[in-house]
């Protein structure tokens, strides 16, 4: 795992590129507003290039001019100790101090400290990993990434590893530069592969995940393992490849079982299972997995009226006519008669029809075939 080194933050060359934006903001001519503050424009490139003692004054000087704290060598310390923590519990997805760490991250950014960015950078990189980031997180926190992005040559080439994570998630198609590339952060290779299986680039995304995966297990990095199995899995199932993604899921299913505290991933690979198994015509499989689960989602209902119908019409039956008559949703109750006539009509042209519905895709292929 990633471990963040501050010491150039200790010393004062490291915030002139900071210093270079901030000074944009003020004016387009950075040799004008210098000399309107009595700075001299070439001791400034002098000591950027090359470091000289009068660097410390310039730094505190326009430190004061923005409002912005200088950092003690005691408090990059602190703060490089803060941040690994933070990084830690990202990395390994665990939640329970989340709510504290935007605390610290929040605090220390309205004490307008000058290594600000880095909060700014770490928070960024919480939100996209957070349990509960809400939908279009892209869009939602944009702003706050093409902020981060003018502090670029601010941070280090540790750091910028945050960067390049922060470039593959926010950037709207990733391109055959982000997929060439190599990266030394586990976490932007799991992204890639998030995105790949988005945009319907499922050999991509088995390659990403493969690579990650490794790196993860070299860590012990098992939550952050289930996750990308999840996402393999999602790829053969796409690619209705049943039988590659059935073991893999078989088996995180029966592990994630035996925990005590069950989480989200347990969730998730029960219902990638099911849709696995339902693709391999396993339909008792299904059944056992879904049957005494409460508030099914779609896919769910989908899967378990389908397996019905091919083992117990009378089942099916049954199970239809509780789903039909105590749900009020119209959209609901015509998804299912859809469903419904497909199955018993075999009328596969109104499969189209279930396009817009909201559940796995891979159920449409699956009845297509059946």
């Amino acid at each position: 795992m990633k471990k963040f080194k501050l010491e150039k933050y200790k010393d004062f060359k490291q915030y002139f590129n900071l210093l270079d934006v901030l000074i944009k903001t003020k004016s387009s001519n950075k040799e004008m507003f210098l000399e309107s503050i009595n700075i001299s424009p070439s001791s400034y490139r002098r000591v950027k290039k090359e470091g000289n003692k009068i660097g410390e004054s310039i730094l505190k000087q326009l430190s004061q001019y923005f409002e912005y704290n200088l950092c003690s060598i005691e408090l990059v310390d602190e703060i490089e100790e803060k941040i690994n923590r933070i990084y830690y519990d990202i990395y390994y997805k665990d939640y329970e101090n989340y709510s504290s760490h935007y605390e610290w991250l929040d605090s220390m950014i309205e004490k307008r400290y000058i290594i600000f960015p880095m909060f700014k950078l770490l928070k960024l990189l919480m939100i996209i990993n957070d349990q509960e980031s809400p939908k279009n997180i892209q869009n939602n926190n944009f702003e706050l990434y093409e902020e981060v992005k003018q502090y670029e040559d601010f941070f280090d080439d540790e750091l910028k590893e945050i960067i390049e994570i922060l470039d593959v998630t926010f950037k709207k198609d990733i391109d055959i530069y982000f997929l060439s590339n190599d990266y030394i952060n586990e976490l932007t290779y799991h992204t890639i592969a998030t995105r790949c299986l988005v945009m319907k680039r499922y050999i991509e995304s088995i390659y990403y995940c493969n690579k990650v995966k490794e790196l993860y297990l070299k860590d012990e990095n098992y939550k952050r393992a289930f996750y990308i199995n999840l996402t393999l899995i999602s790829n053969y199932n796409y690619l209705l490849k049943f039988k590659n993604a059935y073991f893999l899921a078989q088996k995180q299913f029966k592990v994630l079982s035996s925990l005590k505290n069950k989480g989200l991933e347990y969730e998730y690979t029960k219902g990638l299972y099911t849709i696995t198994c339902l693709g391999l015509k396993k339909f008792n499989e299904v059944i056992s997995i879904l049957k005494s689960k409460n508030n099914l989602g779609l896919s769910e209902v989908f899967s378990l009226l389908i397996s019905y119908y091919y083992t117990d019409k009378k089942q099916y039956d049954t199970f239809f006519k509780e789903l039909t008559a105590n749900d009020k949703n119209n959209n609901f109750k015509e998804y299912l008669n859809i469903l419904n006539s497909i199955l018993k009509n075999n009328n596969k042209k109104k499969i189209t029809e279930l396009e817009t519905c909201n559940i796995n895709k891979c159920i449409l292929e699956i009845l297509k075939k059946m």
